[in-house]
């Protein structure tokens, strides 16, 4: 009889010490599903803000304020006049030799423009 409560004591502190085991186990899985919520959360948020920044950049209005404004892109319907210095004119009349027809055709243009 000692024997069979002995057995059923060890056999009873095995089963705890499972229960334990399986208790931390789950609490510290608990614990890194939380973190994993967490993040994913906080990432949806990022994302979101991402997405109207999307929709702000691709807005006719930010898209020409920043062509005009960062990369300097003039309105098509503006026209502007360009002043090529001469020394570019220069530059091009050397090359004429080493030039396609068009361009060729085109440097007696440049030269009445520019005053060469």
């Amino acid at each position: 009889m000692p024997l069979v409560i002995g057995v059923f004591v060890v056999a009873l502190l095995g089963v705890a010490f499972g229960f334990a085991v399986f208790h931390s186990q789950m609490a510290a899985t608990q614990y890194k599903l939380e973190t994993v919520e967490r993040e994913l959360r906080l990432e949806t948020e990022r994302l979101a803000d991402l997405q109207i920044q999307v929709q702000e950049y691709n807005s006719p209005a930010v898209i020409e304020r920043l062509a005009r404004g960062v990369i300097g892109l003039v309105d098509p319907a503006t026209p502007i006049d360009l002043v090529v210095p001469d020394e570019a004119l220069a530059a091009v009349a050397r090359t004429v030799g080493e030039t396609d027809e068009a361009t060729r055709l085109a440097i007696p243009q440049l030269a009445v423009a520019g005053g060469l």
